[in-house]
């Protein structure tokens, strides 16, 4: 198993510890990637959604998580690993998934998560608790991406034409049935 973050001891990278509580806090251990990123992004606030994505990806390519039906399942017992109180992954785990600027821009995500905090004057953890808490409302139904750009709408910034590019690229990536 490739290091990927900070050792915590006993041969336990950051990484690995915070792969088993999102594992233990979501109560499975296999989710798809959009599952796992959204519970290190929107739940806990720990990075942003491009990030906890590239977090995934390099817990894959380390081994980490496995490819299980179509999900990503931990390649490792979950309960085998302590989890220090009120752990947060480092910053320098954090910054290890850093997205490069350009590729952040290409994220329709982050730049409207950007542009909804700038035009009102609040910090990117507060808008990211109303996506959350819009999900929550939703009861999981709300893609997070539909949910930002609603409470970028209810901010008043115009998310027509952001909505249309999404709902394409929702549908475009949903499963064919």
């Amino acid at each position: 198993m490739a290091f990927m973050g900070r050792c915590l001891g006993g041969g336990v990278d950051e990484v690995q510890v915070a792969l088993a509580f999102v594992a233990r806090r979501a109560g499975r251990s296999a989710m798809d990637e959009a599952a796992w990123a959204h519970v290190m992004s929107l739940e806990l606030g720990w990075m942003a959604p491009a990030e906890a994505r590239a977090l995934v990806a390099r817990a894959v390519q380390a081994g980490l998580l496995r490819g299980e039906a179509g999900l990503w399942a931990l390649a490792f017992d979950a309960k085998s690993v302590t989890i220090p109180r009120g752990f947060r992954p480092s910053a320098a785990t954090q910054a290890a998934t850093q997205v490069p600027a350009a590729a952040a821009a290409e994220d329709p995500f982050v730049a409207w998560l950007g542009r909804v905090a700038a035009s009102t004057g609040r910090g990117q953890d507060e808008v990211l608790a109303d996506v959350a808490r819009l999900q929550d409302e939703s009861r999981g139904l709300l893609h997070a991406e539909a949910a930002l750009l609603r409470v970028a709408h209810m901010a008043g910034l115009d998310v027509r034409d952001a909505a249309a590019a999404a709902l394409t690229r929702l549908v475009a990536e949903s499963p064919a049935r």
